[in-house]
C-alpha cells in the first residue's frame, strides 16, 4: 500500500471506531425512550422547597419570580429560596423587594454570597432546604404552569425515583434543532432502561433523601449532573420525564458558545470525576461507559482521524498526476458540501466544545463560575439601580 492509502485506512479505521459505540447507544436508547405516563389520580402535594439560583439576573429575576408564583401548586406546600451569588446588579435586592410584595403567606428566603459560582450556590441551598424535596430551575428558563405538580407526583408514584429533569423543548412555531432531538432521545432512553447522568439544570427536581452527603464538588460545575449522579450512587434513579418540559428565555441565548463550552467542560469534569461507575457493570454501569466514552474518548478520536485523513488527501496530492490532483480538488469540495450541512456543523461544534473544554482542563483553565452578560443591556450600572425603584 502507498502512503496516502494507509493514511486513508487508518483515518477511516479510526472514524468507524469513533462513531460506532455512540451511534448503537443512541440506537439502543431510541428503542426504549418511553417514560411511563403520569396518572390524573389525586394526590398529595408534598411540600417543596423552589431554589434559583441567580447572578446578575436584575433583568429576568422579577418575571421568574412571578412565574412560580403562579404555578399550579397549593401555596401551604410550597417554599421560595433564591441564592444571590455575588451579583452587581442589585438582583437580591430585586428579588427581595418584589416577594415582600406580591409572596404574600409563602415562605421565602433570599440569600447573598460574597464567592460566586453556582456549585458554591448550590451546596448553601442544601444546608438551608427542610421539605424532603427541592426543585432547582434557571431564572432563564420558561416552565409550563403544571410542571411543579407532574415533578412531584412522580416521585410520589415511584419511591425508586432520587431524581426528575424535565426535557428541553422550542417555542411554538419554532423548529426543534435536530441536536436538540437526539439529546432528549437519547437522555429519555436512559431513563427508561435506568438512569440518565446528563441532567437539564433549567428544571430539576430532587429528593432529599437521595443526597447524601449533602454537597457536590464546589469547583466543578455541572451541579444538575453531580446531583443526578449521587442520586444514583445512593440506590435511586435519576430519569429525564418526557411529560415535562421547558424553553428558554429569549435573553438565555446570548453567549451561546461560552455557554456550551463552559457546560461541556463541567460533563465532562463530572464524568471523570466518577469513573468508578463505568466498571461497576450492570445498566447504569454501561450508560456511564457509554457517556464516558462520548465526552472524554470519542473527540480525540475524530481529532485524529480527521488528521490522518487531512494528511492522506496531502499525500496523494503530492504524489499525483494531474489527474489524481483534479480527484484530490473534487475531494476537497466534497467534503467542504458535507461539512456545510446542519448536522456535520452541530457534530462538528459538539466535539470541537469538548476538546477545547478538555484542553481548557489540562492548562488548568477552568470554567466553574458562570458570568452571565445579560446586565450589558443596560447603559450602566445606575440606569440598571434605576429600575429597581
Amino acid at each position: 500500500m502507498e502512503q496516502h492509502e494507509i493514511l486513508l485506512a487508518g483515518s477511516l479505521l479510526i472514524g468507524l471506531v469513533s462513531i460506532i459505540p455512540p451511534g448503537i447507544h443512541y440506537l439502543r436508547a431510541e428503542r426504549a425512550s418511553s417514560v411511563p405516563n403520569l396518572s390524573n389520580a389525586p394526590f398529595p402535594p408534598p411540600s417543596v422547597t423552589v431554589f434559583i439560583p441567580a447572578r446578575d439576573e436584575a433583568l429576568l429575576i422579577r418575571d421568574k419570580l412571578e412565574e412560580i408564583l403562579s404555578l399550579e401548586y397549593p401555596g401551604n406546600n410550597l417554599r421560595l429560596l433564591v441564592i444571590d451569588s455575588s451579583s452587581l446588579d442589585g438582583t437580591g435586592r430585586i428579588a427581595e423587594k418584589f416577594l415582600v410584595e406580591r409572596a404574600g403567606s409563602i415562605p421565602w428566603k433570599v440569600e447573598t454570597m460574597e464567592s460566586p459560582g453556582k456549585s458554591i450556590a448550590v451546596n448553601k441551598a442544601l444546608g438551608n432546604i427542610e421539605p424532603d424535596f427541592f426543585v432547582m430551575t434557571d431564572v432563564d428558563s420558561v416552565l409550563e404552569p403544571d410542571s411543579l405538580l407532574k415533578l412531584m407526583r412522580r416521585f410520589v408514584e415511584n419511591e425508586e425515583i432520587g431524581a426528575v429533569c424535565g426535557r428541553i423543548a422550542v417555542s411554538e412555531g419554532m423548529p426543534m434543532p435536530a441536536y436538540r432531538k437526539r439529546f432528549n432521545q437519547i437522555r429519555l432512553g436512559e431513563s427508561s432502561i435506568d438512569s440518565t447522568p446528563i441532567f437539564e439544570g433549567s428544571v430539576c427536581a430532587f429528593r432529599m433523601a437521595s443526597l447524601a452527603p449533602r454537597e457536590i464538588c464546589s469547583d466543578i460545575n455541572a451541579d444538575d449532573s453531580q446531583l443526578a449522579i449521587l442520586s444514583r450512587r445512593n440506590g435511586y434513579r435519576a430519569i429525564m420525564d418526557g411529560e415535562i418540559s421547558f424553553t428558554e428565555s429569549n435573553l438565555a441565548n446570548e453567549k451561546q458558545r461560552q455557554k456550551s463550552l463552559r457546560r461541556a467542560q463541567g460533563i465532562t469534569r463530572t464524568l471523570f470525576r466518577n469513573r468508578d461507575l463505568a466498571f461497576k457493570g450492570g445498566r447504569y454501569g454501561r450508560i456511564y461507559l457509554q457517556n464516558l466514552y462520548f465526552h472524554l474518548m470519542m473527540p480525540w478520536f475524530v481529532l485524529l482521524g480527521l488528521m490522518l485523513g487531512i494528511s492522506s488527501l496531502f499525500t496523494f496530492y503530492f504524489q499525483s498526476d494531474i489527474a489524481g490532483q483534479e480527484i484530490y480538488l473534487s475531494s476537497i469540495l466534497l467534503l467542504g458540501l458535507l461539512s456545510s450541512t446542519s448536522v456535520a456543523r452541530e457534530f462538528l461544534f459538539g466535539v470541537a466544545c469538548l476538546l477545547w473544554a478538555q484542553i481548557l482542563i489540562i492548562v488548568g483553565v477552568r470554567l466553574d463560575v458562570w458570568k452571565p452578560h445579560r446586565a450589558k443591556l443596560f447603559s450602566d450600572y445606575s440606569q440598571l439601580k434605576g429600575s429597581e425603584e
